[in-house]
């Protein structure tokens, strides 16, 4: 990236079409437009998205805040209510013994709804990046075959040269 999570937050903020400046930014800084999407997330500056409440640092317990529509999918996990806007709930990962069921469930829900979205923009990333070598790899041997032919009349005409200066001379 070339500008900072804040300059691109900043730029949004200051657009007049927030939807063209999304695009804008991700070419700027040489990225998708999801990627600008996810900064402006964080920024809390998405159209639909709040931004969660920062919490004070507590010692020996971990906390996740997730939406409250995410809960229904942990099986059997009482949550209960932040006065966080955007109704958001806290999960605290030390309420649970580490080797039950219920743990590991719990912790592949929260690798579901944190991590590996994250890993699939990774892998999107990569995928687009390796589709832009593949075509500079193509414009490359092109080259080289322009090279081979350019190369291959210049010696041709070499000899011609050769052929008549020593006819002539």
């Amino acid at each position: 990236m070339q500008m900072t999570n804040e300059e691109i937050a900043r730029s949004y903020r200051e657009a007049k079409d927030k939807k063209k400046q999304i695009g804008i930014l991700a070419e700027l800084n040489l990225c998708s437009r999801t990627e600008i999407e996810y900064i402006l997330r964080d920024e809390g500056l998405h159209p639909g998205y709040q931004r969660k409440p920062k919490e004070p640092k507590k010692s020996g317990k971990k906390k996740t805040v997730i939406s409250e529509d995410q809960t229904k999918d942990i099986p059997g996990k009482q949550t209960k209510k932040t006065d966080a806007p955007g109704q958001q709930l806290e999960i605290s990962m030390t309420e649970l013994d580490t080797d039950t069921e219920e743990y590991q469930q719990e912790l592949s829900f929260i690798l579901d709804q944190s991590i590996n979205p994250k890993i699939k923009r990774c892998e999107e990333k990569i995928e687009e990046i390796s589709k832009k070598i593949q075509a500079h790899e193509k414009e490359i041997k092109a080259l080289q075959k322009r090279t081979a032919v350019h190369k291959a009349r210049k010696d041709k005409l070499e000899e011609i040269y050769k052929a008549i200066a020593s006819y002539m001379g």
